[in-house]
């Protein structure tokens, strides 16, 4: 897409979904289109060796209770609907997500691209995900959610499946880090990289002036 924002994400990214949320404002604001780019987070942190998750966090903003008022605040200041993901087993609900939940629904992201679907895809999912009563989260939610779009299923559970499909999610991630993307929300645009929900306005400020 010529002269787009890239807008890197993964589907359990809580602040990705925040980011989504303001994708038609930014459209609309800027003149600038977005192309969705679905990615597996955890991958990406793994192939830019940035992995805020494990050991110690490496700063306060990564630490609890701050992280939940932080984004506590953002909920309440663009006015969506949020739902924290329940615990499982007594394991934080992200934990108990990964991995091979979390993997499912980038690919079922990127297969709902393919059929033409990508950003009403992605974003029934970022609604199955932070914005619904469904827990817990499997892949008949997850195929469910996408063919209420007006997907064939089978078409669908094929391409989800379909290894070109696990290598072309690979291929977002090395896209993304190529870009300089350490983890997700990212935004590129013009080769320029912002990083997170909280960078919007800093995008928002580049394209004006830039153009």
């Amino acid at each position: 897409m010529t002269d787009a924002i890239a807008f890197y994400y993964s589907i359990t990214s809580r602040y990705a979904y925040l980011a989504n949320t303001q994708i038609s404002a930014l459209e609309q604001d800027t003149g600038v289109p977005v192309d969705w780019v679905p990615v597996d987070a955890v991958e990406v942190r793994a192939m830019a060796e940035s992995e805020p998750f494990e050991g110690p966090p490496p700063s306060g903003q990564y630490r609890s209770p701050y992280r939940e008022r932080d984004l506590a605040d953002w909920v309440d200041f663009y006015g969506v609907p949020y739902r924290e993901p329940p615990e499982a087993d007594g394991e934080l609900w992200w934990k108990g997500f990964e991995p091979e939940r979390r993997r499912l629904m980038c690919l079922a992201a990127l297969a709902g691209q393919d059929m033409g679907k990508g950003a009403q895809a992605s974003r029934a999912l970022f609604g199955l995900m932070f914005a619904s009563d469904v827990w817990p989260i499997h892949r008949p939610e997850i195929v469910d959610a996408i063919v209420a779009l007006g997907l064939d299923r089978t078409d669908l559970e094929a391409r989800i499946d379909d290894p070109e499909t696990t290598e072309r999610l690979t291929q977002n991630a090395q896209a993304a880090v190529a870009a300089g993307a350490f983890g997700v929300p990212t935004f590129v645009w013009r080769g320029k990289m912002f990083f997170g929900n909280d960078r919007l306005p800093l995008l928002r400020h580049h394209i004006a002036k830039t153009r």
